[in-house]
């Protein structure tokens, strides 16, 4: 009877610890993210300027070539694996197809581009390099990936219900969708809501800003699970100092997100001591089954603070922001 007891317990005792938020499997430690294996530095070849300290969107756009917002120089620069420059889109400035606060992109297809200004607060349509049309007033919000399906754009900008935009490009016009917590206040609603958006071709992954939560949703909105990160030691103390939350500030702990070989690359921040903070940690998220389950973590030892990060097969190239270098891993 006490064995048939005890194995009851054993039973219970597995199943509960299997339905925690994943801490059981993977406990968040520094020490359990594991270094990736450094490969090399990515230098730019040739004289065209481009890794300044504020690079964003770092996206293959296929196996050999790489694109990049560059937005100091406000440019969206696009050069092959190793660092031969391709061609740029866009200039410094404010006229049409110029941008000041150039931070994300998207290639829609083989010449259809879409460039986000955080400044101006506009999209802009160029085919190939030439500059189509403007799109304005879409929702000032910092350095968040966007995505499409079809002719849909799918991202953040800045509304008071802190809602994702869905924006038909046919018609230019935005309906929100998706779920949003409220902070009480629309300035803080607006800005806390901010979150990167990918797809996998199936659903939308929307990862947060300043949470480490990534949200899977079907195309119409559905929300269908949230992967909640919070647990884990590194993100405590960042979480505990952000408990009064205000318009102004807030902790930059979704850094960036990017999917590829069937699983969502995700970058984020974290609390090196009391004074610095760094962004150099990886949580690989596996998307092939019908959950989101955490895959493994990783460790990008060359660097301490990247902006953004992409994937193409088993290669990982990541922005080093403070060094302003380009750095290549090996999955």
């Amino acid at each position: 009877m006490k064995a048939i007891f005890s194995l009851l317990c054993t039973g219970l005792c597995l199943f509960l610890f299997s339905c925690t938020s994943g801490s059981s499997i993977l406990g968040g430690e520094v020490e359990d993210f594991h270094p990736l294996e450094y490969t090399g530095e990515i230098a730019q070849i040739n004289d065209t300027t481009f890794f300044s300290t504020s690079v964003y969107s770092l996206t293959f756009l296929s196996t050999d070539t790489i694109a990049f917002t560059d937005m100091k120089h406000g440019v969206l620069f696009i050069c092959d694996k190793d660092g031969r420059y391709v061609t740029r889109i866009g200039r410094r400035g404010d006229g049409p197809g110029e941008f000041r606060g150039l931070d994300v992109f998207i290639r829609m297809n083989d010449t259809c581009y879409v460039l986000k200004d955080r400044i101006r607060d506009l999209i802009s349509i160029y085919h190939k390099d030439k500059f189509d049309h403007n799109i304005e007033h879409v929702g000032r919000a910092y350095s968040t990936r966007m995505s499409y399906l079809g002719e849909t754009l799918f991202f953040y900008g800045r509304n008071d219900d802190g809602r994702l935009c869905r924006m038909n490009l046919k018609t230019d016009s935005v309906t929100y969708w998706g779920k949003s917590e409220d902070f009480k206040f629309k300035d803080i609603t607006a800005l806390r809501n901010q979150r990167h958006v990918v797809t996998d071709g199936k659903y939308l992954y929307a990862a947060r800003v300043d949470r480490p939560i990534v949200e899977k949703y079907t195309p119409a909105g559905e929300l269908v699970q949230t992967l909640d990160f919070s647990y884990m030691p590194i993100f405590k103390h960042i979480i505990e100092q952000d408990a009064v939350a205000s318009a102004g500030s807030w902790p930059n702990m979704g850094v960036d997100i990017y999917p590829a070989n069937g699983k969502l690359y995700y970058l984020v921040g974290y609390e090196i001591d009391n004074e610095h903070r760094g962004a150099d940690k990886l949580i690989v998220i596996s998307t092939e089954g019908t959950e989101m389950q955490v895959e493994s973590l990783h460790s990008l030892s060359d660097g301490w603070y990247y902006s953004t990060l992409a994937v193409s097969g088993d290669e990982l190239y990541a922005f080093e922001w403070a060094q302003g270098v380009m750095h290549k891993y090996k999955l």
